[in-house]
């Protein structure tokens, strides 16, 4: 199975702390999966993928699948409910040996549902991060790894902060991989030891250079948002103080039964509505709600929950 250097750098590394802040699209997440099934073929253990929601972790476990089957590896996939009585979908894989890969939709319930090895996938969009983590980081002192891979999502958030500790950002640049400052400046108050990040971080002009293929022209063309451009592929953490909302804010309200389509019901009434008008440059969302009077003094929004983006 053939690698690129900045993959074949992620699978063998074994640090039980690692990060990565990476361009969208070259390959972290086809060499997440990789790494997984050879530990797990390797010894006996539990290895957890979290994603942003079910949709992303369907697509992960499948590039799972794909090297189990490549590989001619006997193993069983499946999939069952994690929570008795709710949504969220559990797919897992099982190996001859008892190891086991589990792929969950990212949420503070589900992190602190296992014990074992996890990756959290694009960790810079996943609401409550902060719990998340909180949640599992102790795994590392059972002996397992935390394993962080996300393309930047502005100077915010649980990912921006570990990027920092880890020197992967402009301010952390002084302690990059330790998180621990200047060592010859002695603190003021005794403080606990940040945790030792292994730092990797690779951008889309890093990946073509060690040998990924990909036409970096119509590529720059079809992203012509150079704020975009220089956090999606340049691995820039562009600040969020111009924007009035946080996008960590934002990303606990997306839902993955939103649409665009108008409910029949929402055309009986006269809509009101309402802008945000988003980032410069970037679309923006028109929401529309009805209102419905209570009694002749109270007046109350009921809101249809239609988006439409301009």
């Amino acid at each position: 199975m053939q690698l690129l250097p900045y993959q074949r750098r992620w699978v063998e590394d074994d640090s039980p702390l690692k990060i990565v802040v990476k361009a969208r699209q070259i390959g972290y997440s086809f060499a997440a999966s990789i790494r997984a099934l050879l530990q797990c073929l390797k010894k006996r253990t539990i290895w957890i993928f979290l994603s942003k929601g079910e949709r992303q972790s369907r697509l992960l476990m499948e590039k799972v699948q794909e090297h189990v089957q490549s590989c001619g590896i006997l193993a069983r996939a499946c999939e069952s409910t994690f929570f008795e009585g709710t949504l969220i979908k559990q797919l897992e894989v099982r190996f001859a040996n008892g190891s086991v890969i589990y792929g969950l939709p990212a949420n503070p319930d589900t992190a602190r549902g296992y014990s074992g090895n996890v990756t959290l996938d694009e960790f810079a969009f996943h609401a409550d991060a902060d719990k998340i983590y909180t949640a599992l980081f102790p795994t590392i002192t059972r002996g397992y790894c935390l394993e962080v891979i996300s393309t930047p999502n502005g100077q915010q958030g649980k990912f921006y902060e570990i990027a920092k500790a880890a020197g992967l950002t402009d301010e952390g640049l002084g302690a990059r991989g330790l998180g621990l400052g200047n060592p010859k400046t002695p603190a003021p108050s005794p403080q606990p030891l940040a945790p030792v990040w292994s730092a990797h971080c690779c951008d889309i002009y890093m990946a073509i250079r060690q040998g990924l293929s990909i036409d970096l022209q119509l590529l720059r063309a079809g992203c012509d948002d150079e704020t975009s451009w220089q956090q999606e592929y340049c691995c820039q953490f562009i600040s969020t103080a111009e924007n009035f909302i946080p996008p960590a804010l934002v990303a606990q309200c997306a839902s993955a039964e939103a649409t665009k389509d108008c409910p029949p019901q929402f055309l009986a009434s006269a809509p009101h509505p309402g802008l945000d008008s988003g980032h410069p440059n970037s679309v923006f969302p028109i929401r529309s709600s009805t209102w419905a009077s209570t009694s002749g003094a109270t007046t109350t929004a009921r809101c249809s929950g239609w988006i439409a983006s301009l």
